[in-house]
């Protein structure tokens, strides 16, 4: 999305769709200006580890691969429920993984030196 956020086309497409209104400045736009018209909307605003100035912004808590922000003053939710929603989360994942037999050493158990003997 960002490098096309100097496009004004794009700009008001992201508006009218979104409601989602930027306004450059001579600063430019940040990301948590952005979070927080998204949140402010009340929608859910999910991101990942590359977008760390939201992470450090709001509370977050860990949702599969991405963070879940949450609005200013929110409290994430217990540990144990992050845990239970991220495990159910992810039994849902077909992965195509199917388990092999264990793999077994070809190496001895334990490894004894024989000295040669000499002339």
């Amino acid at each position: 999305m960002w490098p096309q956020i100097s496009s004004p086309v794009y700009r008001d497409r992201l508006a009218s769709r979104a409601g989602i209104k930027i306004v450059p400045s001579a600063t430019g736009v940040t990301t948590v200006e952005v979070a927080e018209q998204v949140l402010a909307m009340k929608r859910p605003l999910f991101v990942d580890p590359y977008n760390s100035n939201i992470a450090k912004s709001f509370p977050i808590y860990p949702y599969g691969i991405l963070f879940r922000i949450l609005p200013h003053g929110e409290r994430p939710p217990p540990i144990e429920d992050v845990f239970a929603l991220n495990r159910a989360m992810f039994e849902g994942f077909d992965l195509g993984i199917r388990s092999r037999a264990p793999m077994t050493s070809t190496r001895p158990s334990s490894t004894s030196c024989t000295r040669a003997s000499g002339p």
